[in-house]
């Protein structure tokens, strides 16, 4: 007795998995959303004061400031803008468009399901052979998308299961259609 198993059934049991990660990811971030401002952030992440020269240079309008000239000056009694990190990176624009705190959040919750999409692709693409029980299927992103990392740094961490599975595909001269 043979069992036809369905191609689109597949990719529907997987969308769901990958949704119910994507939803458990939303839920962690809930009391960020609930308590707002008053919401509790680990501070390991911003013993390297990144985050308060995002800040001021958010209040001396020198988030963009590709000249140079701009001087911060709560810095060192007046710093060029010159010695921050580059203008040109993704945080940058939403500490423009949201406040602070808020800036803060949204690029920790983008910067994880970027991890936990990524950690997806990767279990269900190359670990098919092994039966993973779809709980785990399920939690597995999900543990890799909370673990705790400087989100204010960008995707280094949370960005290497997509691209492994990205130099996988291209390995394998697989071509990937979303």
């Amino acid at each position: 007795m043979r069992i036809k198993i369905d191609s689109t059934q597949i990719k529907h049991t997987m969308k769901k998995n990958l949704l119910l990660s994507i939803i458990l990811l939303i839920i962690s971030f809930l009391p960020f959303f609930i308590l707002g401002e008053q919401s509790w952030i680990q501070i390991h992440d911003n013993l390297d004061s990144e985050f308060i020269y995002l800040h001021l240079l958010k209040e001396s309008n020198n988030l963009f400031s590709l000249d140079g000239s701009g001087i911060v000056p709560q810095v060192f009694n007046g710093l060029s803008v010159n010695y921050f990190h580059s203008e040109f990176s993704f945080i940058r624009v939403l500490f423009y468009i949201f406040p602070s705190f808020w800036a803060y959040i949204i690029n920790s919750f983008l910067i994880r399901l970027v991890g936990v999409v990524g950690m997806y692709l990767l279990i269900s693409s190359y670990f098919k052979d092994i039966k993973i029980p779809t709980v785990l299927i399920v939690l597995i992103p999900l543990s890799f998308g909370l673990l705790p990392v400087y989100s204010l740094y960008g995707i280094s961490v949370m960005g290497q299961p997509i691209l492994l599975w990205s130099f996988l595909n291209l390995k394998s001269n697989t071509k990937v259609y979303v």
